[in-house]
């Protein structure tokens, strides 16, 4: 039935998943931004005929190989700022909560990074250390990947049996050494 009712169609699916997760404003609110960011895509779809980031199939590769790969990783950037929004109104108790957390988030603190200040937000130098070595595991794979054109199931079936076990091995560890084990109420608890 046309453009406009297939959007308004997943805005209202969009708003539904945010009242069938909670009846608080801030899932109808997660919901409702979910909605906006696909009738965006579909929108920018629309208008500029909605073609593959790969490029595939259209020669383009050839001539314009590193905008397309430029243009790839803005929208992965891209995506993951509009879903951490998201998470933010998914996981505060309060709608003001959540503008709070973005007004922090949003602001100057920066130099928290460099000032020692993060360390007082419950993040350890061991904590932090895992973190970024965790982050450059993760880079590595995925250029890695990139390259080779697999996944990174495929990427590792090609590594020697004993690396490929430590590999696993050393991610278990960092994933334990940089989680909070303190008792935690679920996510999902209240529901």
């Amino acid at each position: 039935k046309g453009k406009l009712r297939r959007y308004l169609n997943i805005m209202i699916v969009f708003l539904l998943s945010g009242v069938w997760h909670g009846a608080n404003i801030t899932f109808l609110f997660w919901g409702a931004l979910n909605g906006i960011y696909q009738v965006a895509a579909g929108l920018v779809r629309d208008l500029f005929g909605g073609g593959s980031s790969k490029g595939t199939g259209t020669g383009h590769e050839a001539a314009g190989g590193s905008a397309m790969k430029s243009l790839r990783w803005g929208k992965i950037i891209a995506t993951f700022l509009l879903m951490t929004l998201t998470w933010v109104f998914f996981r505060a108790p309060h709608i003001t909560d959540a503008f709070a957390t973005l007004e922090r988030l949003c602001g100057p603190y920066i130099t928290a990074l460099t000032d020692g200040t993060v360390f007082t937000l419950g993040l350890g130098v061991k904590n932090l250390v895992f973190v970024i070595a965790a982050l450059i595991l993760l880079i590595v794979a995925d250029i890695s990947c990139e390259k080779k054109g697999c996944d990174v199931s495929g990427l590792l079936a090609n590594v020697k049996l004993p690396v490929r076990w430590a590999l696993y091995y050393l991610v278990i560890i960092m994933i334990l050494f940089s989680c909070n084990l303190s008792m935690q109420e679920f996510l999902y608890s209240k529901f």
